[in-house]
């Protein structure tokens, strides 16, 4: 008997727009995947799929996921899910991140994408503090140089009228 060796892919779901699907979970997933090999590969290959087509995990917050599937159907199941872009009838775009034959390197992958996420959008807050900070420094230094031009014209009249 030979063994039925899997593997497990992270994907990450993008939403074009900015509120994020809360609905969405295993079984949709699961459902939508299993459409869009349908329509892209056919029956022969959901049938080929079968029951090693499965969605492990699933956070809402990250968007990320990871599938299990054959070793042998990973390319179709790969290429299924970067075709799908529309879930729940919103635009969406899904990037595989990582490939590996264990779910628990996909674990460790996962937990290394939202760390790297999370430090890119604390960078980026951090520019735009920065930004902020520069423009409102510059915002008073046109103020102070505004409000000594004020009165250097009048000085100026004052001496000009004396001198008649």
């Amino acid at each position: 008997m030979v063994r039925v060796k899997f593997r497990y892919l992270l994907g990450h779901v993008r939403w074009q727009t900015t509120t994020k699907m809360n609905s969405l979970d295993i079984s949709g997933i699961y459902h939508y995947l299993k459409n869009s090999v349908k329509l892209n590969f056919g029956e022969y290959a959901i049938c080929r799929l079968g029951w090693t087509l499965n969605v492990k995990q699933y956070n809402p917050l990250t968007g990320l996921f990871i599938v299990r599937c054959s070793r042998s159907q990973m390319r179709q199941v790969w290429l299924s899910l970067t075709l799908l872009d529309e879930i729940n009838s919103q635009k969406c775009a899904i990037s595989i991140i990582h490939s590996a034959g264990t779910i628990r390197s996909c674990n460790l992958q996962a937990i290394k994408h939202t760390n790297s996420s999370l430090l890119v959008a604390k960078s980026l807050i951090q520019i735009k503090n920065e930004k902020e900070k520069y423009q409102k420094k510059k915002n008073k230094k046109k103020k102070n140089k505004k409000k000594k031009n004020k009165y250097l014209p009048n000085t100026q009249v004052k001496k000009n009228k004396s001198k008649k």
